[in-house]
C-alpha cells in the first residue's frame, strides 16, 4: 500500500511539472507573440522610428541653426 502511494505521488508531480511547463510555454507564446511586426504594420512602425531617430539627430546638431531651417 505505501508503495502504491509513493508511486501516486511521484506520477502526480510529475504531472504538475509539465502541466507547469506547459503553463510557462503557453504564457512566453502569448507575451512574446505580438512583437515581431510583419506587413504595413512593420513597414509603418520602421519608418516612423528612423524618421524619429533622424529627426532627434538633426534637431540636437547646430545644422538647424547654420541653415535657418
Amino acid at each position: 500500500m505505501l508503495f502504491l502511494e509513493l508511486i501516486m505521488t511521484t506520477t502526480q508531480n510529475r504531472q504538475g511539472e509539465v502541466e507547469e511547463q506547459e503553463l510557462q510555454d503557453m504564457v512566453a507564446a502569448n507575451d512574446t507573440g505580438a512583437r515581431i511586426p510583419e506587413g504595413w504594420q512593420g513597414k509603418v512602425l520602421l519608418g516612423a522610428a528612423l524618421f524619429w531617430s533622424l529627426f532627434q539627430l538633426w534637431i540636437a546638431s547646430p545644422l538647424p541653426f547654420m541653415t535657418g531651417l
